[in-house]
């Protein structure tokens, strides 16, 4: 350990130094340690110095090691302006807690792969890497601070931004960025923290004097922005403030602008892009989220009211219900579809800060009344609500106009909004028409006007589907369950208002009706009735349908009506099928499989 200390030049840890001194001919720069990690410049010039750097040569200092060892004799000491030491390059000196120790450095060796050197207070010459002189030779500049102000985000309270004719000032209360200054309006946290970012990267480009008496010349004496930042120090609430001034472009370079700091002297220049980074209007900065949905499954209730309706979305348990007008299930994935939507939902633009004249915007009387609900949960678990209020759309159509309840600001978003909201509740109702258990089933009816048959069959005692009409018989059980399956999952195109008279739609006397008789729970003796009724044909792709007792009238696509056709096709026996022994074979065997759904 002796030996390996003997080594070395310096005998000090880097992390214990508290000062540093450069000294090259005439220029001596020192810079002293203020905190754990920060250094500040004390001469030639006073401000913050360049930490990494500083720490950097520290080290290099500390594991710098003695290549070879010239013993100067008593009688007869080296004459230092042999080796350039005399007036030496340079000299490094470094202090821990008030101890110095320092080093000078000559002239290069004959094969000049190393330095000669003398350790103050020493007359042995040492021979050193020669490396070290570049990382020894710096000037002013190379240490000091380049980054200008020095934030930390999380902890800025407050940010002032300044232009000639107008200013910004936004405030941060319990983590949530507000605009107080020209407006009182919810702050946009991305775009704020945006700018906070790029001030936290800011650096000097060219340091240019520390004279500032003229700041015309620069034009910082009214600077073309001026940002200031308040910073809440650690574990109090004071605040301290960091102002920036930006100036005019310089005349050599156009791509970069004067800058200085409030209250220090010294003038450099910045990349001029910074300029259009914190040119702002307060628009700029609000937040366009229309409203706050942290995460939609959160949501336990929806509100929609119009002139001449209330709907009502209920979620229980993973499924959305519908309550209003009528009870229903809910399409859980529209449902989310639109809340996902909402949540997304920006403001495209401001359209008015005081709220008055409403009916210009459609808002006195809305279109709409939207209201969300978050559901808490806890014993003492409140519903927390918002609400909007939904206006006209716009002459082209391209917006409709939106403001909160309880907020004065109208603003404008786009009009796929308005005609999601204005839709009526059968948007939000699952497709799924006639759902029901199949072993519920216990009689199938279908009638076919066209054709003037009747086809029913209903299940026996021992779980058998037997045909009563047109004559009695035993069916392919494969192909009575296939059906039942095909009617228990028919799904609606699109729902339709109730019409005035079934004739309208065909529904008065039905191409088709289909009815399925299931067994109730309670009492056991009666039974449920669900009918399809097929209507005649709207289109090519599509057939008026209606599903009663519930009253539901709707569109069937060709494709789905085509299938069911196809079922109820191979209902009927085949010439093959007339042995009452082949359809008894055809019936699952105990063991086998039976079709799946």
């Amino acid at each position: 350990e002796r030996k390996e200390k003997e080594k070395k030049v310096f005998s000090f840890e880097s992390g214990e130094a508290d000062k540093l001194l450069l000294k090259k001919g005439e220029q001596e720069i020192v810079c002293e340690k203020q905190a754990e990690k920060d250094w500040k410049m004390t001469g030639p010039l006073k401000g913050e110095a360049e930490g990494e750097e500083i720490e950097k040569i520290l080290s290099q200092l500390e594991f710098l090691e003695i290549e070879r060892r010239m013993e100067a004799e008593k009688k007869s000491p080296f004459q230092l302006e042999q080796f350039g030491l005399a007036k030496p390059r340079i000299e490094a000196a470094v202090w821990v807690r008030g101890k110095s120790e320092r080093l000078l450095l000559g002239d290069d060796t004959p094969a000049g792969d190393n330095l000669y050197a003398l350790r103050e207070g020493e007359k042995d010459i040492l021979l050193v890497e020669k490396g070290i002189f570049d990382s020894l030779d710096k000037k002013t500049e190379d240490l000091r601070e380049r980054q200008i102000l020095e934030i930390e985000i999380s902890r800025v309270s407050k940010l002032e931004l300044e232009y000639p004719k107008y200013s910004i000032e936004c405030r941060k209360e319990n983590e949530e960025w507000k605009i107080s200054r020209p407006i009182a309006a919810r702050g946009e946290a991305k775009e704020i923290e945006r700018i906070l970012g790029k001030l936290e990267k800011l650096e000097v480009e060219d340091f240019l004097s520390e004279d500032s008496r003229n700041l015309e010349k620069y034009g910082l004496k009214r600077p073309r922005i001026s940002v200031t930042t308040w910073e809440s120090a650690s574990g109090r609430g004071e605040e301290s403030a960091k102002t920036l001034l930006l100036g005019k472009q310089l005349e050599k370079d156009k791509e970069k602008v004067y800058a200085k700091r409030k209250g220090i002297n010294s003038i450099y220049s910045l990349k001029g892009n910074i300029v259009e980074g914190l040119s702002k209007q307060a628009n700029d900065l609000r937040d366009k989220a229309v409203v706050r949905i942290k995460d939609v499954q959160d949501i336990g209730k929806v509100e929609i009211k119009r002139k001449n309706e209330r709907i009502l979305l209920q979620k229980e348990g993973s499924e959305w219900k519908i309550i209003e007008p009528v009870e229903a299930p809910g399409n859980t994935s529209e449902i989310e579809t639109y809340l996902y939507d909402l949540k997304g939902l920006e403001v495209e633009k401001f359209i008015s800060e005081k709220g008055d004249n409403l009916e210009q915007w459609g808002l006195a009387s809305p279109a709409a009344e939207i209201s969300i609900f978050k559901k808490e949960t806890g014993p003492d678990a409140k519903e927390e609500s918002r609400k909007l209020l939904l206006g006209s759309k716009d002459t082209k159509g391209e917006y409709c106009y939106l403001k909160r309840e309880k907020e004065n600001p109208v603003f404008a978003v786009d009009s796929k909004f308005f005609d999601s909201s204005t839709r009526n509740y059968f948007a939000f109702r699952k497709k799924h028409v006639l759902e029901f258990a199949l072993d519920k089933a216990r009689k199938l009816t279908i009638e076919k006007r066209r054709e003037k048959e009747t086809l029913s069959c209903e299940l026996s005692a021992q779980g058998e589907w037997k045909m009563s009409k047109p004559s009695p018989g035993l069916l392919k059980q494969e192909a009575v369950r296939d059906l039942l399956w095909e009617v228990s999952v028919l799904k609606a195109e699109t729902f339709l208002e109730e019409p005035p008279n079934l004739r309208t739609y065909g529904l008065g006397k039905p191409t088709i009706k289909i009815t399925v008789e299931l067994q109730r729970a309670q009492p056991a003796d009666k039974r449920e009735k669900k009918v399809f009724l097929l209507g005649k044909q709207k289109d090519k792709d599509s057939y008026y349908a209606r599903i009663e007792p519930a009253q539901l009238t709707f569109l069937l696509s060709k494709e789905t009506l085509d299938k069911l056709e196809e079922k109820i096709s191979s209902l009927k026996p085949s010439p093959e099928d007339e042995n009452p022994r082949k359809i008894q074979e055809d019936r699952p065997r105990p063991g086998e499989p039976k079709p799946t759904e």
